[in-house]
């Protein structure tokens, strides 16, 4: 079966769906491959992710899902309307960066992604949107510039979305990581107010390495919570600063504050992906968040 055919395939199976879904990770892997280009979000803010098969999670959910964290992506690039230096830490293949860059086009997102498959596409991505690679860097975020082992669980044909510092992953190699305090000069430290950090479980370690930043900026900071220990490391250090947290429901909208961060776990003891993101702020408030839904 050719190219062509197998896109036929599934572009065919995905008419005869709701324009939005809520497959599982897995179920996705069940449904036909598709190769190409994937409209992503709706209007003016829509940008395109590259898919080959099944290969990104993230371009897949976009495809037959029609979404992806959509309450937090939404809140995300209504925030980046307004911010003129925007940062994601583990950029993965992009969304927040492409999101944040097509809602301001004039603002400057930096990204960090350690895993040279994972910044491969996300500068692949980059392109096709026409938008600079040159705030894209093969980095990761910790609290001192230093060399640290980095393990992959995924297979070498999937864009790890599980890949993190430390050691006992069936990939690990070596990825230069740095302090962002000492990454980004000390004269924007205080304008450097929106922040997205998914490391896996290492965002501890990325907040140590930018208490500078913390302090002059306040940024408002997006979270994935999906493990307890990690967890709290994270909010003993935003809630020593004053910080209050949003738990996001992506499935219904919701958002609801909450006193600290507690990830959400299934009936099989796995993390509930439409209740993973948290935002932490010092300047919005709940009504806020709403409007921004």
């Amino acid at each position: 079966m050719d190219l062509e055919q197998t896109n036929s395939i599934a572009v065919s199976r995905r008419r005869t769906l709701p324009q939005t879904n809520n497959f599982t990770i897995g179920e996705l892997h069940a449904l036909p491959d598709f190769y190409g280009y994937v409209r992503c979000l709706d209007g003016p803010l829509s940008f395109n992710m590259f898919l080959g098969g099944s290969d990104d999670g993230v371009a897949l959910r976009f495809f037959w899902n029609g979404q992806f964290e959509k309450t937090a992506l939404n809140i995300w690039t209504k925030l980046a309307r307004n911010s003129s230096l925007i940062v994601d830490v583990g950029a993965h293949t992009g969304t927040f960066t492409l999101a944040a860059s097509s809602a301001n086009p004039s603002a400057k997102v930096i990204s960090f992604e350690p895993y040279f498959l994972n910044w491969a596409r996300l500068n692949l991505n980059l392109r096709t949107n026409s938008i600079e690679t040159s705030n894209a860097f093969m980095l990761a975020a910790a609290d001192r510039n230093c060399v640290l082992p980095f393990s992959v669980n995924t297979n070498p044909g999937y864009l790890s979305t599980g890949g993190r510092i430390g050691h006992g992953g069936a990939l690990e190699l070596q990825v230069q990581a740095v302090a962002l305090d000492a990454f980004f000069p000390r004269d924007i430290h205080g304008k450097l107010d929106l922040f997205k950090i998914d490391t896996e479980g290492t965002e501890a370690q990325a907040l140590k390495g930018m208490e500078s930043i913390l302090t002059h900026a306040n940024p408002t900071i997006f979270l994935n919570v999906f493990d307890s220990g990690a967890a709290q490391a994270v909010a003993d250090i935003l809630l020593s600063r004053g910080y209050r947290f949003f738990l996001v429901n992506d499935l219904t909208g919701d958002i609801e504050e909450v006193e600290t961060l507690v990830p959400i776990f299934d009936d099989r003891g796995k993390p509930r992906l439409d209740v993973i993101n948290r935002i932490a702020t010092k300047k919005l408030s709940k009504p806020d968040l709403l409007a921004l839904r």
